[in-house]
């Protein structure tokens, strides 16, 4: 029950990042668009632990360790990426200082 959630959360988080928040880097009007993205996200957040639920009778495993683990693999993988380029843009800025720069 534990992998399916985990799997099922993580396919769609991995999915969300890719067709809401990515395109946001890229994008000039990038605030104009947050607002969108944000209501996407929480849509598909919505959808995403919404069918397990009304599949419940028919999955061979226990609901409750399934959504924990999808509601889990969601946001992590929804947020890793982000986190991710953070800490990489992070470490550029850090490396292109010399120290005649402090």
């Amino acid at each position: 029950a534990v992998i399916a959630g985990a799997l099922w959360g993580a396919a769609w988080g991995a999915g969300k990042y890719l067709l809401l928040w990515r395109p946001l880097f890229t994008a000039a009007d990038a605030r104009n668009k947050v607002g969108v993205a944000i209501a996407g996200n929480l849509l598909a957040d919505a959808l995403v632990l919404l069918t397990p639920y009304l599949l419940r009778n028919f999955l061979p495993f226990p609901l409750i360790p399934c959504l924990i683990a999808a509601a889990v693999a969601l946001s992590v993988c929804g947020r890793w990426p982000v986190l991710f380029r953070a800490r990489r843009e992070q470490t550029a800025e850090q490396e292109e200082r010399t120290p005649e720069d402090e």
